[in-house]
């Protein structure tokens, strides 16, 4: 009885080992599009950033192509995406 409470501890530790993250993950690369809102129309040459959620700092950012494309590789996670454009449309009426 002595000699399995440490067999157990020992297994129990090197089973939350094995669960523990494996070391830094390969960057993703991710296609996205940025529209407009109203017209639902690509952005040319929008303004994008992104931002981990948790932690709401940027972490990426970039200009749109003519079609409003970008690319963004980031680690596996959540993150939020805010497109920007400034144009010379007035849209308050």
């Amino acid at each position: 009885m002595k000699k399995l409470l440490p067999v157990t501890l020992l297994l129990l530790t090197l089973i939350g080992y094995a669960q523990g993250p494996q070391g830094q993950q390969e960057p993703i690369k991710n296609n996205w599009n940025c529209f407009g809102p109203r017209d639902k129309q690509p952005l040319e040459y929008a303004t994008f950033g992104t931002a981990k959620c948790k932690e709401s700092r940027e972490v990426t950012g970039g200009i749109t192509d003519a079609t409003g494309k970008f690319d963004v590789e980031a680690s596996p996670g959540n993150y939020n995406i805010q497109c920007l454009n400034i144009s010379p449309i007035n849209l308050i009426n």
